[in-house]
């Protein structure tokens, strides 16, 4: 976690990387390639998908840690 992140008090788990960030761009445009195309809001598309990703990120590291 970064000085940042810790000064207004969000985990880890609650930023958002850069690589979540690349990978809900990148889904966005495999969608618009098979036809799925996001008309409005795209912002709130990509947000939607980084958040799923956060949930199972978190799910695999408690997994992981036997929890």
């Amino acid at each position: 976690m970064t000085r940042s992140q810790m000064k207004v008090g969000k985990s880890s788990s609650q930023v958002t990387t850069e690589s979540m960030r690349k990978l809900a761009e990148e889904s966005l445009a495999i969608g618009e390639i098979l036809g799925i195309k996001v008309i409005g809001k795209e912002k709130e598309a990509q947000r939607r998908i980084t958040d799923s990703l956060k949930v199972e990120n978190k799910k695999r590291s408690n997994l992981n840690k036997g929890l």
